[in-house]
């Protein structure tokens, strides 16, 4: 046991480390690098194409992934014979998703100019669908360690590109959102032959092409985290495809869609990084609940860590959000500082449906997330009805904070009621403590006068070092509690 304890450890370091380089420095590096070499108006049409493309991409999976991983864990001897057959499925649904991405287009009504570049997003969103189908018998093989580093090659080649173009003066892949498409496309074609050339030398492929018995199967038990997946991605992508789908086209939509995209940006690492807190937590709370332990400790501690980063966030988005935006743009500074301020409220309902989400997923109350998933985007496509014609790119922020404070409300709910915590717990008191503090300690800096740009490189440089030890606190006190 003590050997798969550090065996585990290990590998959560490792790939955690991995990620969050890869993707952090990509999501606060390269990206706004490629946005101010683009402009807004570019990066806002590019951008709401990205988002309907990801939204549309649980067609691809239709829950394979989920269904994959269950049988692989049981039967691990019918790997060649899974790898293939899903080969022949994962091809069909790819053309299915093309298909639903075209007929998105005609239905929103989106200009014309938009569809070259919605179709090479799909593109690109379908090579990434198939590398993490490839990968996911990495894993079932126990060889995570290259696992992660396959799952971040493709963001490490085109930040090595992109750096070399950047270093090198003016790029046609940076000429535009189309060109800049085609090279995300391109670099996740690349990585899905490295990765299914490797898979091929190791897995092998034996059984039929098309079994249609097995298709039905794996599409039935893979359907309700479909559906979850589905509404998951459309509240958290809705304000971007709505936006362009409300106000008329033109270069002031284009611009006001840029803007957001940038003041979505703290958001976007914020939810990278809670990924990594996810992969610790759901596999512990699951024993947990099937152990029938006490999960009050055990939320109380990912409360206080994970949650601390999310509300430190807030509260500095909220009090200093101008030296952020300094920092990774160059256009449009008050307006995407003042949208960032708006959606910190959201950033603190998001934080806790992540968590919430996290223990009612290792419980398996799917249809719970479903109902409330489904309830929140009803009430946020409302709001975006109402506030986005009314209020443009401020309208999406309140239409977003709407959405993730209904969720997080009805998710906590669910929470207590399936008894995952309660206020009298003896880590309750202290966890809240920490919440708050983490939230208006930023406020009070900006009270007394403290500069905002040391306080960005301040407070999250404290975080940073922390971080680590967050992680490492809930697994160790989750194994030591399970006596590993």
């Amino acid at each position: 046991m003590k050997a798969l304890k550090n065996s585990f450890v290990g590998y959560a370091a490792f790939s955690g480390a991995v990620h969050l380089l890869v993707k952090i420095g990509w999501v606060l590096g390269m990206e706004p690098a490629v946005q101010r070499t683009l402009g807004n108006a570019e990066w806002g049409r590019y951008f709401s194409a990205y988002s309907l493309a990801g939204m549309l991409l649980v067609v691809l999976d239709a829950g394979l992934s989920t269904h994959q991983t269950r049988v692989l864990s049981t039967r691990p001897e019918s790997m060649p014979a899974v790898f293939r057959h899903q080969l022949g499925l994962k091809l069909l649904l790819f053309f299915l998703y093309l298909i639903c991405l075209l007929a998105a287009h005609a239905l929103l009504g989106w200009p014309k100019e938009q569809f070259q570049l919605l179709m090479v997003l799909g593109l690109f969103q379908g090579f990434l669908s198939w590398n993490a189908f490839l990968r996911a018998f990495m894993a079932a093989q126990g060889k995570f360690r290259g696992e992660a580093l396959l799952a971040n090659f493709d963001k490490f080649l085109l930040m090595l590109l992109l750096g070399m173009a950047f270093a090198m003066g003016h790029s046609k892949w940076l000429s535009g959102g189309t060109p800049f498409a085609w090279l995300l496309a391109s670099v996740a074609l690349f990585s899905w032959l490295v990765t299914l050339v490797i898979m091929l030398r190791q897995v092998g492929m034996s059984g039929p092409w098309f079994p249609f018995n097995e298709w039905k199967q794996a599409l039935r038990q893979g359907m309700p985290y479909a559906v979850l997946t589905l509404i998951m991605g459309v509240y958290l992508r809705l304000e971007l495809v709505w936006m362009r789908t409300f106000l008329p086209a033109g270069p002031e939509t284009d611009q006001m869609l840029g803007v957001y995209a940038a003041a979505w940006r703290p958001l976007e690492a914020f939810f990278q990084f809670s990924a990594l807190f996810s992969v610790i937590v759901l596999p512990m709370a699951a024993r947990w609940i099937g152990s029938g332990k006490n999960l009050n400790t055990l939320w109380w501690t990912v409360i206080s860590s994970m949650g601390l980063l999310a509300w430190v966030l807030a509260g500095l988005l909220f009090a200093f959000p101008m030296p952020m935006t300094k920092g990774l743009y160059v256009q449009d500074l008050e307006a995407t500082a003042a949208l960032m301020s708006s959606l910190a409220p959201g950033l603190l309902g998001l934080s806790i449906s992540l968590i919430a989400g996290v223990f009612l997923t290792a419980a398996g109350k799917i249809r719970s997330l479903i109902a409330v998933a489904g309830i929140s985007t009803g009430f946020q496509v409302l709001a975006d009805a109402l506030f986005i014609s009314w209020a443009g790119s401020t309208g999406a922020a309140w239409a977003f904070n709407l959405g993730q404070g209904i969720s997080a409300v009805l998710l906590l709910f669910l929470s207590y009621r399936n008894g995952y915590w309660k206020l009298r717990h003896s880590s309750a008191f202290r966890s809240l403590t920490v919440l708050f503090l983490g939230l208006f300690l930023p406020v009070l800096l900006s009270f007394l006068g403290m500069s905002g740009t040391l306080v960005w490189v301040l407070v999250p440089g404290i975080m940073a070092m922390l971080a680590p030890f967050f992680m490492w606190q809930i697994w160790k006190q989750a194994t030591d509690e399970q006596g590993m």
